[in-house]
């Protein structure tokens, strides 16, 4: 864990305001011009640079939500990996990674998705071995909690 703001880290953080910072005076910016002036023209254009401005904390939020959503699962293929180590009896649990993923994977045939050998959601499952190439056009997709 790396602290209370966990899965976000410093950068993270510092994005997210910046955006949200720039965002939120775009928009007072755009609503103090359109207040100072009858023109249409004018308020449209100024209605335009707050719309642009909105559209800037949106992303900022979206792209800092994304961040802790890809944090959230790493940590879970790491848990995951970790948890078929420990109940394969395997002493060295904190030296499985998802970066020892060969390529070869199993299924079954009713299966959408294919997993790794090692994936707790096949484990006492009669299942093939075969390449993620071969699952790919055979139209799986990977699983959710142990490929990478």
């Amino acid at each position: 864990m790396r602290g209370a703001s966990a899965p976000w880290h410093a950068g993270n953080h510092l994005s997210l305001a910046f955006l949200s910072l720039l965002g939120l005076g775009g928009i007072v910016l755009s609503w103090w011009m359109v207040g100072g002036t009858a023109e249409t023209a004018t308020q449209q254009r100024w209605i335009d640079v707050g719309v642009v401005a909105l559209l800037v904390a949106a992303t900022g939020d979206a792209v800092y939500l994304l961040n802790g959503r890809r944090a959230v699962r790493r940590g879970q293929r790491a848990l995951a990996l970790r948890l078929a180590a420990f109940a394969d009896g395997n002493a060295a649990a904190d030296e499985v990674s998802p970066d020892s993923f060969a390529g070869m994977v199993v299924t079954a045939p009713r299966m959408s998705r294919y997993h790794r050998s090692d994936c707790l959601l096949v484990r006492g499952k009669t299942v093939s071995r075969g390449s993620v190439a071969e699952n790919r056009l055979a139209g799986r997709r990977p699983c959710g909690v142990c490929t990478p």
